[in-house]
């Protein structure tokens, strides 16, 4: 993407500018920064807070609703209010992204028709949500690596990047008993519907 073609959010643009060039550079998603339920004394860059994270999330999901692109939420802390939002959104595509909140989280989701994308999370000796792996449907699941983060292992510790996967791939395709390449092949599939490509 061309330096004329990035949107700054640094600075304040009205809404219709923004949805025109949202449209404009064929954006696939709108990201909308974690809804984190936590208590703390400064906003940091991607969170929304309690205070104001409710009107801004709800807002974020409109965007993504006129805009019509999907709308990419990462859920920390917050499983409740999340759900509670989705739920008043229901015509609003929403991947959970870097899934690793709790199974009503999930639930409310696939509700909703939701997708629900996995990470290097999954291959961690600490991932306690095999479950939640199993209990979404496969036309619902995504994989991502969420570079540079949480690597999968074996490149733990590392900056993250696109080729790793394919270790996301083999870890839930053990975890569903399936091949890899039929997962690969059916979540590839997913992402081409989801992003509209």
């Amino acid at each position: 993407m061309s330096n004329d073609q990035r949107i700054s959010m640094t600075a304040p643009i009205g809404r219709r500018r923004f949805l025109t060039a949202v449209c404009a550079v064929s954006a696939t998603a709108l990201a909308a920064p974690a809804l984190v339920r936590a208590q703390a004394r400064e906003v940091k860059v991607g969170y929304i807070l309690p205070v104001t994270g409710p009107l801004a999330f709800e807002a974020q999901l409109a965007l993504a609703a006129e805009a019509k692109k999907p709308a990419v939420i990462h859920a920390r802390d917050a499983d409740e209010d999340v759900a509670a939002i989705l739920a008043g959104h229901p015509d609003v595509p929403v991947i959970l992204h870097s899934f690793s909140s709790g199974m009503a989280l999930l639930r409310a989701g696939l509700v909703l028709r939701h997708y629900v994308s996995f990470s290097g999370m999954v291959t961690f000796k600490n991932w306690r949500l095999d479950d939640a792996i199993l209990e979404t449907p496969i036309d619902r699941l995504l994989l991502e690596t969420d570079g540079p983060y949480l690597a999968p292992v074996p490149h733990r510790g590392q900056r993250n990047e696109p080729g790793f996967v394919r270790h996301v791939a083999e870890r839930i395709a053990l975890v569903r008993g399936m091949t890899g390449g039929e997962l690969i092949h059916l979540t590839g599939q997913n992402a081409l519907r989801v992003f509209q490509l």
